[in-house]
């Protein structure tokens, strides 16, 4: 009897590895979407039961958070790409016509002896070289096809992102509604006792509360300081422009997808206008964008996630970087998340080998 109880276990426990794999490879494509789902209920989660304190309505509530998340993230992408296409088009037709002709103005530059204009000068003077513009046109002729393969690679990849899109707005509105119950089950699974799964639920907890309020309030900043750069250099709307920047900062593309273009199109339009002082601002802000905007995400996230999780700063960069890699955008958070569960694993071994 006891030889057939085993036998039963054993197979049972095959076919439950079996399905698991199987289950893996089956959500593996949107696992992606799943995990981005995870991540936005955490955050609207306060939010939702404010709403459910109000209305007394879960389904509408959850509904609710759903269409706020889309005018978060995907207005301001939208907006942004709208304009970042525009802007490149510019530097590209720009950059055409340097290639072409050698010279960086549409005009005289004034004063004929000043370093910057000596400087264009000699710059237009090597370009006009047949031997410049040969290879000019042929690196002008790659970065096109480069260009024209990505944009066509996205537009066959665009099925693709509106499933993963709607799977992930489709989950965040059930785990609205079910999370807790869905965290209680998963707790009650954890082979462990009582005592260390509400340690290990409680590390969990602590490490995503740290993780994503952490992430938001250094994407708040980067898009203030972002916002400031862009006003100080006269761009329009940089309250809009530090908004949609805190919105990227949260995922992998960052805040240079708003201040490079902008600052480079400062560079070239001074340099065609014969404005020194505009590409000096581009400068300025290319600078200003790359060490002090950029930088303060990896300095502060790990600090401050740090000292809020107990894990080692370096520990929490390199969960970060190698959770990007591993799961994308949402890796931010997953790639901690797997070392703050290993971490309490060993807390739980250690206090277990104390008391034998």
């Amino acid at each position: 009897m006891e030889k057939r109880e085993g036998l039963i276990t054993v197979v049972f426990f095959i076919v439950f590895i079996g399905l698991a794999l199987l289950t893996l490879w089956v959500i593996k494509p949107y696992i992606q979407a799943i995990l981005a789902a995870m991540v936005l209920a955490y955050v609207f989660h306060p939010v939702y039961t404010w709403l459910v304190s109000k209305t007394g309505q879960r389904t509408l509530s959850a509904l609710l958070i759903c269409v706020v998340i889309i005018a978060i993230f995907f207005v301001p992408m939208a907006f942004a790409i709208d304009s970042a296409a525009g802007e490149a088009r510019f530097v590209y037709l720009r950059t055409l016509q340097v290639l072409k002709t050698g010279n960086f103005m549409d005009g005289p530059c004034a004063p004929a002896d000043s370093t910057i204009c000596v400087m264009f000068e000699k710059v237009g003077g090597f370009f006009s070289s047949p031997e410049v513009q040969l290879y000019a046109q042929d690196a002008l002729g790659k970065a096109t096809t480069f260009i024209i393969t990505t944009v066509t690679n996205l537009l066959l990849a665009l099925p693709s992102i509106i499933v993963n899109v709607l799977i992930t707005i489709f989950a965040v509105f059930y785990l609205l509604k079910d999370g807790p119950m869905m965290v209680k089950r998963f707790q009650t699974l954890l082979p462990v006792s009582k005592k260390h799964q509400a340690h290990i639920i409680k590390k969990l907890g602590e490490t995503t509360h740290a993780l994503v309020y952490g992430s938001l309030i250094i994407a708040l900043l980067q898009g203030i300081l972002g916002g400031i750069g862009l006003w100080v250099v006269g761009v329009h709307s940089p309250i809009l422009w530090g908004a949609v920047m805190a919105v990227f900062a949260l995922i992998p593309v960052g805040t240079g997808i708003v201040w490079g273009p902008v600052s480079v199109y400062m560079i070239l339009a001074g340099i065609s206008q014969g404005d020194a002082f505009m590409t000096y601002k581009g400068v300025g802000l290319l600078l200003y964008g790359i060490f002090i905007v950029s930088t303060i995400d990896n300095i502060l996230k790990p600090k401050i996630i740090g000292n809020r999780t107990g894990i080692h700063p370096v520990l929490v960069l390199v969960g970060v970087l190698g959770g990007l890699a591993a799961f994308g955008p949402v890796g931010f958070v997953i790639g901690p998340l797997v070392i703050a569960l290993l971490k309490s694993i060993i807390d739980i071994y250690e206090t277990e080998t104390r008391h034998i």
